[in-house]
């Protein structure tokens, strides 16, 4: 699961995972859906804010891994280690 975008990393991810024969689900903002998001995902939840996209990622999740990317993926990485330290 990832956050649906076509382009960068995040696009290239996605790919590589389709490309193995894999699926992909995503839990994109609405304000993308149009704009940024892969076509070849399996599963969309889109979101109207981030805390509930947060939410989304987070809760179905084993395991976090972020990849390079800008302050938003900081922001979630730091986020999601917060709610695993307070269980």
């Amino acid at each position: 699961i990832n956050g649906g975008g076509h382009v960068g990393l995040m696009g290239a991810l996605t790919e590589g995972g389709i490309g193995a024969g894999g699926t992909v689900d995503a839990v994109i903002l609405d304000m993308f859906v149009n704009t940024n998001m892969h076509p070849g995902l399996r599963n969309v939840e889109v979101k109207d804010n981030l805390a509930s996209r947060k939410e989304g990622l987070f809760a179905p999740a084993d395991a976090i891994i972020a990849i390079p990317g800008g302050l938003g993926t900081l922001e979630e990485l730091l986020e999601a280690m917060s709610w695993h330290q307070l269980g």
